[in-house]
């Protein structure tokens, strides 16, 4: 089947319990070995929640496309579409030889069911994939938190107020790219606060890493696609790489995917550099191949209105009010920035994931291959914001 014969507007669901149904049939449609996770909580209507794993190709193949969804909760409903499009785009037809595919859909289940971005344990995933004995320090985050002080028991405007205030204070003082930098960096002392990494691995984070290790044993070049929404222009999906742009990691990425790779640490993305993204934690977790990472940034409807719906999300975890009449509104309007349910954004994501998918393996075909095709060299204009 050709991408342009599936039906793109199916793809997209309404519920977490919907994508994964249509994941999973179009998974054991195309052939695909299943293994499934089961979650330790349930989904807002008692449903039991999984990490899905879906293999097709050799389990000898030494190379391996991989492809992830739902990182970031809601952000799944994306994912989850491209994953199930590229299933049902796939079916019937062969992969390059020594080529397998592995598809992780709903890395994180809890905030895929739940509408939020954190998992159950109230963790940034993200921000997750570091030696928690040795967490990064992050001086700056941990005194803006002194500084704005505890959550209160009752939402209010007057204390997201409060953190504008301590925020615009803080970028008088070091300047609004080194706030935004530090402040969407990752933090592992305050659970309530934004980017929180967590005291130590996410269930989220042992389980993939697990399925990784499995599917990846004989690998020796690896291609990850993290797939993510919210930053950047409509419907654009940007390739962010951890890399410095003077790297060789850098231009091996642009060897895959072509100019339109852009750089976290280098200042050329939409986005600022986090730690403990799943990015470097699968190099880590594969040293014995060599790993093409990158979060595939689907932009959204970025802009103010981000931060104060992101601070109340993480109030209700912090209080454990999701289940509550204000709850829910909050969950819906997040939603509603990191999944525009229009048809244009849904055609633009669906015809630039699969372009992204057929430059991963087609550079996995052939990994010393020297001459690519890409996209011309791109740059946004948004604000840096933090994926």
């Amino acid at each position: 089947m050709y991408v342009s014969d599936v039906d793109f507007l199916s793809l997209f669901s309404n519920c977490y319990s919907e994508a994964r149904d249509k994941f999973l049939i179009d998974a054991e449609a195309a052939g695909a070995v299943l293994t499934s996770c089961r979650h330790p909580e349930p989904g807002p209507d008692g449903e039991a929640l999984h990490l899905d794993a879906a293999r097709i190709g050799p389990r000898e193949a030494d190379r391996l496309f991989v492809l992830v969804s739902g990182t970031h909760g809601p952000e799944g409903f994306c994912g989850s579409a491209c994953q199930t499009g590229w299933l049902r785009a796939q079916a019937g037809a062969p992969l390059p030889p020594g080529v397998a595919v592995l598809l992780l859909h709903a890395h994180n289940p809890f905030g895929f069911a739940w509408g939020v971005r954190q998992t159950h344990e109230k963790i940034d995933l993200n921000r997750n994939f570091v030696a928690h004995e040795d967490a990064p320090a992050n001086p700056l985050c941990d005194r803006f938190y002194e500084l704005l002080g505890a959550f209160p028991d009752q939402w209010s405007d007057e204390f997201f107020e409060h953190f504008r205030a301590t925020k615009e204070a803080f970028c008088r003082e070091r300047g609004r790219e080194e706030t935004e930098k530090w402040l969407g960096y990752g933090q592992y002392k305050v659970p309530h606060g934004l980017h929180f990494g967590g005291f130590e691995p996410s269930w989220s984070r042992e389980t993939s890493s697990r399925l990784l290790r499995e599917h990846a044993e004989k690998a020796r070049h690896v291609v990850l696609i993290d797939i993510h929404t919210g930053l950047g222009r409509y419907g654009y999906g940007e390739l962010l790489s951890v890399d410095p742009v003077d790297s060789a990691g850098f231009r091996r990425s642009r060897a895959v995917f072509g100019e339109t790779v852009t750089s976290m640490p280098g200042g050329t993305s939409v986005a600022t550099y986090s730690a403990g993204n799943v990015s470097e934690g699968v190099r880590r977790l594969l040293p014995q191949a060599s790993v093409v990472a990158h979060a595939l940034e689907f932009g959204t409807w970025e802009g103010p209105q981000l931060d104060p719906v992101k601070l109340k999300c993480q109030w209700m975890l912090a209080k454990d009010r999701l289940e509550s009449g204000e709850g829910e509104a909050m969950r819906r309007a997040y939603r509603a920035i990191f999944y525009p349910e229009n048809d244009d954004w849904k055609e633009l994501v669906w015809m630039r994931a699969m372009m992204v998918c057929r430059q991963a393996l087609a550079w996995l075909e052939d990994p010393e291959k020297r001459s690519r095709t890409g996209l011309p060299e791109t740059r946004c204009i948004n604000e840096k914001r933090m994926p």
